[in-house]
């Protein structure tokens, strides 16, 4: 019995010491080194910008453009998704669908593929933007990325 009370000490005592290592008010780090200033070795000049939806409604979405033959296509979580000209962000295409993307978009050699939250991947016509089709993927095929 005095055993079983030893080895509950423990665990308090283990519990108590992790509680205070991460709660404790005694910060023992480092401060920060101060900045410096500095001359910046390039100047960046932003050629065009453009704004597709309104952000991913704070979710965790990898939905990054892709760049290809001198095309950006992008897409955002609304089913709006949009090719541009590299140079100089001209609108070549444009397809407002009812998908909710959330991953892409991927591009084959005819093909532009996003995917949905429910597991569907969608493919469109690059020069186009027409719909190619559609396949469900099951979640035990699903991979995640961190």
């Amino acid at each position: 019995m005095l055993a079983g009370c030893a080895g509950l000490d423990a665990g308090r005592d283990f519990i108590s010491g992790l509680t205070e290592y991460i709660t404790g008010d005694d910060d023992n780090a480092d401060p920060p080194a101060a900045l410096q200033e500095y001359t910046p070795e390039v100047q960046v000049e932003v050629l065009w910008k453009e704004s597709i939806g309104n952000g991913a409604d704070e979710k965790y979405l990898k939905l990054i453009p892709a760049v290809a033959e001198g095309t950006v296509y992008v897409g955002d979580n609304k089913g709006h998704l949009q090719a541009r000209g590299a140079g100089n962000g001209s609108l070549s295409w444009e397809n407002n669908t009812d998908y909710s993307f959330s991953a892409g978009p991927g591009l084959g050699v005819h093909t532009v593929v996003m995917g949905t939250s429910t597991g569907e991947v969608i493919g469109f016509d690059k020069p186009t933007a027409n719909s190619a089709g559609k396949s469900m993927y099951p979640a035990k095929y699903w991979r995640l990325r961190w």
